[in-house]
């Protein structure tokens, strides 16, 4: 739980204790010598009202803390610098993998991923164009479903409830079937969501 989160259940503690002192001195109140005095006609007609609002305000705050609380539990995080790359230069098709790990902070349900690849040596020619990539997540150290995809596109993995960490295992694949086309490759970005 954050530090601010915190702070906003304690000041709804203290304003829900204090308007319930306040709201319980005020219901008590009586006239003194059984004749109401000037200040004791005051506290008379407006003690209701001020019940009722202590009530709203304690309400209003309680709502807002939820509403704040959801939003920032449930947006959507930039986790490209939560990465790690292994093995990412000179891959050749189809041989050997490289690794991606993203560290899962805060917990979301899935990742949105763009990986992208670049010639490892441009001066002998591109092989950028003609490659697609293999992606397998691996879901405790099992691999899940193979995601084809382009370099520069965006895909979804899910993610399992309480994982620390998603790795990705990741194959090259050249579509025109030249095996020493290497490339390196890099993230672009990775975004945890819940939608």
């Amino acid at each position: 739980m954050r530090s601010d989160q915190v702070l906003t259940g304690l000041a709804t503690a203290a304003l829900s204790f204090g308007g319930t002192i306040i709201a319980a001195w005020i219901a008590r109140s009586k006239p003194q010598d059984g004749q109401p005095g000037p200040a004791q006609w005051i506290i008379t007609i407006t003690r209701w009202p001020v019940i009722a609002a202590l009530f709203a305000l304690n309400a209003i705050v309680g709502a807002i803390t939820y509403v704040s609380t959801y939003v920032h539990e449930n947006q959507a995080v930039d986790a490209t610098a939560q990465i790690r790359l292994d093995n990412v230069k000179g891959l050749l098709p189809e041989q050997g993998h490289a690794t991606v790990e993203i560290t899962v902070k805060p917990w979301r349900k899935k990742a949105l991923i763009t990986l992208q690849t670049s010639d490892h040596r441009p001066e002998l020619g591109t092989c950028r164009i003609s490659t697609e990539l293999q992606v397998t997540p691996l879901i405790a150290k099992n691999p899940g479903p193979t995601i084809r995809t382009l370099p520069g596109e965006e895909f979804q993995v899910d993610i399992r409830p309480g994982a620390e960490k998603l790795s990705l295992e990741v194959v090259v694949i050249n579509k025109a079937k030249d095996a020493n086309c290497a490339v390196d490759l890099s993230v672009l970005k990775v975004t945890l969501s819940n939608d």
